[in-house]
């Protein structure tokens, strides 16, 4: 994709990074961010009560880049630092990076000329995994770009073929006006699924680049790989606020989709996760999962044995642990 940085007329971009504790990967984050070829930045750290160095990085790349805001807060979680960077940006277009994440150079400038050209509210490019060095090389792609509807998006939430690069905030480029009068929810995990169904129905065009623009740190301690009770309690909460988002807003075609997603999380979630409510949901609706079109063979046998012989489902999924 061309480089435009040079012959736009270029319009502030507020960059949106909350930090927890991320002290050995945030200086390489902050340096992809500081190193874009598109240079009109408002870059806003948002400091979530770090107890590591993290703190530190941050004011030491404060004092030599002008563009770079700090707000230093205590600890509210992912939702809520995200919101205070929106309430602060002064941006006419905003983008969120995850501080143990890296940004290839034209991360900025090809999700503007991508918005430009479209006349679209938001712009997604594709990403890539990585575990400690990001990749260097291009990979080859499409270069073509896609225009969709908001509405096009809501009808395709569910489509394997947009999961989940449709539902992360961190691929994108917004139009600032797309978040008035819409925040993260606080406290709850995954929060960009609580507002994806508000942001694309508030959306009149997306534009969509297959170009890999972000990569994503894979890791061990981050709180997408926590087991806990509250994982379980809000991936199914999310089914629950889109149905009534959709009753209330006449998107009736979708409540059913909705509802044969939450069918396949209760499964999904009961046989990755050892907990017993888990165990129980799956059972009282093992009969309408096991009908599901898009379970796999192996998922429909693995939720059949869980609902009946959970002993055995986990005992045999250890052992092929132990063997890997």
């Amino acid at each position: 994709m061309e480089n435009i940085c040079r012959n736009l007329k270029e319009p502030l971009i507020s960059i949106i990074i909350p930090v927890y504790n991320v002290e050995p990967y945030l200086s390489e984050c902050l340096t992809s961010v500081i190193d874009q070829t598109y240079s009109n930045l408002e870059i806003i750290l948002v400091n979530d009560g770090s107890t590591d160095g993290s703190g530190n990085i941050c004011a030491a790349y404060a004092k030599n880049d002008v563009r770079i805001k700090i707000i230093n807060k205590t600890n509210g979680g992912l939702s809520d630092a995200r919101n205070k960077g929106l309430d602060l940006a002064n941006g006419e277009y905003v983008s969120f990076v995850d501080s143990d994440d890296v940004i290839d150079k034209n991360f900025i400038c090809n999700l503007l000329q991508v918005l430009l050209d479209s006349d679209a509210s938001i712009a997604m490019c594709d990403y890539t995994n990585f575990t400690s060095v990001p990749p260097t090389k291009q990979p080859k792609y499409d270069h073509s770009v896609d225009v969709y509807t908001g509405e096009y998006m809501l009808n395709n939430l569910y489509n394997p073929s947009w999961i989940p690069k449709n539902v992360i905030a961190w691929n994108k480029l917004y139009k600032i006006s797309v978040w008035n009068n819409l925040r993260y929810t606080v406290g709850v995990l995954h929060e960009d699924e609580y507002i994806i169904h508000e942001l694309y129905a508030n959306t009149n065009r997306l534009a969509y680049t297959r170009e890999p623009l972000y990569f994503y740190r894979q890791r061990e301690a981050s709180i997408t790989k926590k087991i806990s009770q509250q994982r379980i309690n809000d991936t199914l909460a999310i089914f629950d606020l889109r149905e009534s988002f959709f009753k209330t807003k006449g998107y009736n075609h979708l409540i059913n989709p909705n509802y044969q997603a939450k069918l396949l999380n209760i499964g999904l979630l009961a046989i990755t996760y050892e907990d017993e409510r888990a165990r129980k949901l799956l059972t009282k609706h093992l009969s309408s999962i096991l009908l599901l079109k898009n379970l796999s063979a192996r998922v429909r046998l693995s939720c059949f044995i869980i609902a009946f012989m959970p002993a055995l489902y986990w005992k045999i999924k250890k052992i092929k642990n132990m063997a890997l």
